[in-house]
């Protein structure tokens, strides 16, 4: 007999992966930020991730970040 019955199948168990990607940029590249001493280490990432689990949920996440010393 089970102890504990619900009709909410988010509660019910299930597996799930995570897949993901990532993108950095220094911008030390760029003329511009080459002539800033502070500008010269700053870089740009961007993520990505795809969110899959066997009870339907799926998500797509999507992150963009900044780094500037200071």
């Amino acid at each position: 007999m089970e102890e504990y019955i619900s009709a909410d199948d988010k509660l019910s168990a299930f597996t799930a992966n995570l897949f993901g990607i990532k993108f950095d940029y220094g911008l030390k590249g760029i003329s511009w930020f080459k002539k800033n001493k502070i500008l010269r280490e700053a870089r740009v990432d961007i993520n990505y991730e795809r969110y899959i689990q066997t009870t339907g949920l799926h998500a797509n996440i999507i992150q963009v970040g900044y780094y500037m010393p200071f």
